[in-house]
Formats: structure tokens, sequence, C-alpha cells
């Protein structure tokens, strides 16, 4: 609680909470630029919450293929563990790709939302279909309406 009260005084655009979307992963398991702007569309869809980017510092290079909007509106996140457990902690839903990052939230017990590009879903991700969906990505109608039924069970 004190690490997050410390946090939400130096990041003050973070201490309403809302939505994080995770942009980074490593090789691949980055996701298409047009998989987060579809993201971002269904999210507002179904929810007036905030919506937050974030990458890491390792992830910084990856920002160029995204558009500008959503690079105006990501974080490059520099801060220690602890910190980053803090953060995480101010928001009600985390989604992301692949990545490390989403293990910390699933164990901080944040709702996710993770969609893989080809890694083994049982093997790496969370999905029990109420507080944690981990969907493969296909650029189908049918992956969109998953994604879709996912975020609409999130934040109901």
């Amino acid at each position: 609680p004190e690490a997050k009260k410390a946090l939400g005084e130096r990041f003050p655009e973070f201490a309403e909470g809302g939505i994080l979307v995770w942009l980074g992963a490593t090789g691949k398991k980055v996701l298409p630029a047009g998989v987060f702007a579809f993201l971002y569309e269904q999210l507002r869809e179904h929810s007036d919450l905030p919506v937050h980017f974030a990458a890491g510092t390792a992830d910084a290079g990856l920002l160029h293929a995204y558009p500008d909007w959503i690079r105006e509106r990501t974080v490059i996140w520099q801060e220690s563990l602890p910190e980053t457990a803090a953060f995480f902690a101010h928001f009600a839903l985390f989604v992301s790709g692949d990545t490390g990052p989403m293990h910390l939230a699933a164990a901080l017990g944040l709702p996710t939302l993770t969609i893989f590009i080809d890694s083994n879903l049982a093997q790496y991700g969370y999905h029990d279909e109420k507080k944690h969906f981990a969907l493969q990505w296909q650029d189908t109608p049918e992956c969109r309406q998953g994604i879709n039924r996912a975020i609409a069970r999130l934040l109901a």
C-alpha cells in the first residue's frame, strides 16, 4: 500500500487506475500494431475506464511499428520490480501479449487478457474464463469475436 501511494504521487497520470495495455514482448511474441488498435477500440466500447499503454525499456524499440496515437500514449516503464508490482496494482485489468509482466499481473491477482501469437496456451497462459483469458491471435472475425467476449466478461 505504501509503495502504491508513493507511486501514485510520482506518476499521478496512473493514480486513477483504469486498464493497462502492455506493449512489450520479444521475438515472435510481439503482437502486430493492428491488434493493439483493435484492443483499444474494444476496451473503450466496453468501459469508461481510462486505457493506458506501457512498455519496458527493452521494448522501446518496438514502438516505431505502432501508430503515432499509441506511441504518444505509451510510457516507457523503467522502475524496479517492487515499483512495477505497485504500478500494476493501480489497474482493474492488464492486457498484453505473451510477456513476463503478464505473469506478474496474474500473480498480483489482476484480471488479465493475454493474446498469444504461437506460444503454448496451456503451458504459459492463465485461462479460467472468469478472471483470466488467454487467446491465440488469428486475424479472423472469430478471433476478434472471442477477444470481444473476453473483454466484455472481464469488464462486466
